[in-house]
């Protein structure tokens, strides 16, 4: 369970600072005729995800360098939020924490296995509140 949360944390990091995956057939794609080339062989629904577009709203654009997302992210509050709720649980989840044999609750006998699902639950929380959508 510690590394499916150590991974979700990391996922939901990525999301809030480069925002979603681009279509797999145009990850890591930068000249527009080669992304041209992979969208044609693309359902409809991934062919508005593979075009470029500019932010809407209150939206931010911060480019990332392996061309794996789209760069579109949202406000600075909700982001700020998806990365400290990210933080929470990998902070959690470190060996560190293991090393110190910090006692997190002890309501129960699964009390790791507790934590552990209500730390699942903010970062779902988190992903649900910035990207409703998805």
């Amino acid at each position: 369970m510690r590394i499916k949360v150590d991974i979700f944390a990391c996922a939901i990091e990525e999301l809030a600072t480069h925002g979603p995956l681009k279509p797999e057939e145009i990850r890591g794609l930068t000249d527009p005729e080669l992304i041209d080339n992979a969208l044609v062989i693309s359902p409809e629904e991934k062919k508005t995800w593979g075009k470029p577009r500019p932010p809407v709203g209150d939206e931010r654009y911060n480019e990332d360098k392996t061309h794996y997302r789209i760069g579109i992210i949202k406000n600075e509050h909700i982001t700020k939020m998806m990365i400290e709720t990210s933080n929470k649980a990998k902070k959690l989840v470190s060996y560190k924490t293991v090393d110190e044999k910090l006692i997190l609750n002890s309501k129960s006998k699964f009390c790791l296995y507790i934590v552990l699902l209500e730390v699942w639950e903010e970062l779902r929380a988190a992903l649900m509140i910035s990207y409703p959508n998805l």
